[in-house]
């Protein structure tokens, strides 16, 4: 798993959910009833929140805090329910920063910050021991102009990823000078606009062109709000656009995008056009959502039900799989009866399918009706079902053997010790047939009709 060291500003969300109820008698304003609130982490550890919510391994935060409540809220939402590694400057005098959002109605009606700057004194030697120590794969800068990155910290930190060969992602403000030499750069399209004293119709290829003469980075990433993100590595564009959505709130959108980058852009065999369609999807999901959107591996999963066992694999920490296998050529009644006992065991339902040509081999040349494509259609269509591995062979046991599902489902009056695989399954289910209900009988009988 990569291991990750985020350094930035960090800040408290404290968002309250209310409702209007009536208008006060003393003025003409609403009176609002509380609903709810909840506190989470914001700023750089929103970053991490998503990094680990992406299944990371070790993860180290090098950030600033106050001897307050919310200083204390943060210290403990990081080190005890997410296991981060706490570097964490506890700054006398400093109040720690906390954005207080009102939502009505899943509408954001206005914000309230308690926000004061500061001046860090400079980590670089701690963030080298960790280096030293630690096999990190990526480095991030998240920097929301609070005082924690001044130029001397992010130049000092982008040196040692560069000596250390470390790929060094930052999320900027301001002055891009300050970034010089980092792997990935990841500014909007206001910021670099207004940053780079350019004006806001100027072609986004020129805006990545001035950012590789001042920053010098391997790729530079500008996000797009509705309009998608792009991508320039000193030869090519990319732009990837979103799909329509209905936008409750787009807080936290750029530091998923950032999370996303870091936890993919580092690797050499990086496809970057496909990190960023991933990024852009799951950006654009995110802004449906009242406050801030935190990823899962979930989320990592095509928007297909059809994927390969490695895809589950990555999956299944956390989670029961439930694996069962066939043609599934003619669906059936007695097809739902057996997805049913599938998902009434708990956890995730992953289904086997037989290619056509494996379909072909075991029920005969006239087989399958529905061709795999067809099968695919109506399977993905029901709920029961998470996910369907295609397999070529005649049997699933090659998909056993990688997936090893904690329960095989088998359909009939199979005798568990006879079951093809079973020694790669936690546990056999056999699930009973109902009576009179088969593919081979529904085509035989549409024959005679």
């Amino acid at each position: 798993m990569e291991n990750f060291l985020v350094c930035g500003d960090i800040m408290l969300d404290h968002n309250v959910f209310v409702e209007a109820e009536k208008l006060a008698n003393e003025a003409p304003i609403p009176v609002f009833g509380l609903q709810k609130e909840e506190f989470t982490l914001g700023g750089c550890g929103n970053v991490v929140k998503n990094l680990r919510g992406l299944g990371c391994g070790s993860l180290h935060l090098f950030s600033a805090i106050g001897d307050d409540e919310a200083g204390r809220r943060i210290s403990d939402a990081l080190v005890k329910r997410l296991g981060v590694v706490s570097h964490l400057c506890v700054v006398d005098g400093y109040r720690t920063c906390v954005k207080r959002r009102y939502f009505c109605d899943n509408k954001i009606v206005f914000r309230c910050d308690t926000e004061v700057g500061l001046v860090v004194p400079s980590f670089a030697e701690e963030v080298e021991a960790v280096l030293k120590t630690a096999s990190i794969d990526c480095i991030i800068l998240s920097d929301y102009n609070k005082g924690v990155l001044t130029a001397q910290v992010c130049q000092d930190i982008i040196r040692l990823g560069t000596v250390y060969g470390v790929f060094t992602c930052v999320d900027p403000k301001q002055d891009y000078t300050k970034y010089k030499g980092c792997s990935l750069i990841k500014p909007n399209k206001k910021e670099a606009c207004a940053l780079l004293q350019m004006e806001a119709k100027t072609p986004l290829i020129e805006l990545h062109k001035r950012i590789f003469e001042l920053v010098g980075p391997k790729y530079s990433v500008i996000t797009l709000a509705e309009e998608g993100i792009t991508l320039y590595d000193g030869a090519t564009m990319i732009h990837e656009r979103t799909g329509a959505r209905k936008i409750i709130d787009v807080t936290g959108a750029g530091d998923i995008v950032c999370a996303i980058l870091g936890y993919f852009m580092h690797s050499p065999a990086v496809v970057p056009s496909k990190v960023l369609q991933l990024a852009t999807r799951i950006a654009t999901k995110s802004v449906e959502f009242p406050g801030t959107y935190t990823l899962t591996r979930g989320d990592l999963m095509p928007l297909s039900k059809v994927v390969e066992v490695s895809a589950i694999r990555s999956l299944k920490s956390g989670s029961r799989i439930v694996f069962t296998n066939g043609c599934f050529d003619f669906l059936h009644s007695g097809h739902i009866h057996l997805f049913k006992f599938c998902k009434a065991l708990g956890g995730t339902v992953v289904l086997g399918l037989n290619s056509d040509d494996s379909v072909s081999r075991l029920k005969g040349s006239t087989r399958p009706v529905n061709l795999l494509q067809t099968r695919l259609d109506v399977l993905e269509a029901i709920h029961y079902i998470d996910w369907i591995v295609v397999f070529e062979e005649d049997t699933p046991l090659r998909v056993l053997e990688e997936l090893r599902p904690d329960v095989l489902v088998k359909g009939g009056d199979y005798a568990a010790e006879t079951i093809l695989g079973k020694e790669f399954a936690g546990e056999i289910r056999i699930c009973s047939f109902m009576e009179g209900v088969s593919s081979t009988a529904t085509i035989k009988k549409i024959k005679e009709s």
